[in-house]
C-alpha cells in the first residue's frame, strides 16, 4: 500500500470485505487538573457503524498498549479483524487477537524504520524460503494476510 494512506483509510478498505474493529486511544480535551493527568480513553470501534464496541480509561501508570487486552476481554474476536497502529505491535496483545479467533492488522510507517523493516524482510517472498520462525501462529497470520491482500487487490477498490 502506498505510504500516505491513512490508518482510517486501511480500516475502511479492510470493513469491505471482513469485520474490522479500530483500536485507537485519545486524551479527553480540558480533563487535564493540577497535579493529575489528563483522561486518557481507549475505545474498540465498529468502523462500518462507527459504534463504540468497549472503552476503557488508560490508567495514570500504564499506556494503551498494556490496556488494550482488558478492553479486548468482553469482545467476541472470532471472525473479526483488529486494525491498530504499530503501538499494538507487541507478541502479548497478537497472541490474544489470534487466540481469541480474531485477526490483526497492524499499521506501521516509516517512522518505526526498524520494525518496518523486519516486516518488510518477514513478507519478503524468497523462493523455497520460509520466514525466520518456528512460532506456527505468525505464519498462519501471513498466509492469512497473503490471501486477503490478494482478495483486495482483486476487488479493485480505488483509496
Amino acid at each position: 500500500m502506498p505510504p500516505d494512506v491513512s490508518c482510517p483509510s486501511v480500516g475502511a478498505l479492510l470493513s469491505l470485505h471482513f469485520a474490522a474493529i479500530w483500536i485507537d486511544g485519545k486524551v479527553l480535551c480540558s480533563t487535564l487538573q493540577q497535579h493529575q493527568r489528563a483522561i486518557h480513553l481507549l475505545s474498540a470501534l465498529d468502523h462500518q457503524t462507527g459504534y463504540v464496541l468497549s472503552q476503557t480509561q488508560v490508567a495514570p501508570q500504564a499506556n494503551e498498549a498494556k490496556t488494550v487486552i482488558e478492553l479486548l476481554k468482553p469482545l467476541v474476536l472470532q471472525g473479526k479483524i483488529i486494525v491498530a497502529d504499530a503501538m499494538f505491535c507487541k507478541k502479548d496483545v497478537c497472541d490474544n487477537i489470534l487466540d481469541s479467533g480474531g485477526d490483526y492488522f497492524i499499521v506501521v510507517k516509516e517512522n518505526q524504520s526498524t520494525l518496518l523493516k523486519e516486516i518488510e524482510l518477514a513478507f519478503a517472498e524468497t523462493e523455497g524460503l520460509s520466514p525466520p520462525t518456528n512460532n506456527v501462529k505468525w505464519k498462519l497470520s501471513v498466509k492469512r494476510f497473503r490471501r486477503w491482500a490478494k482478495d483486495i487487490a482483486a476487488s479493485n477498490v480505488a483509496f
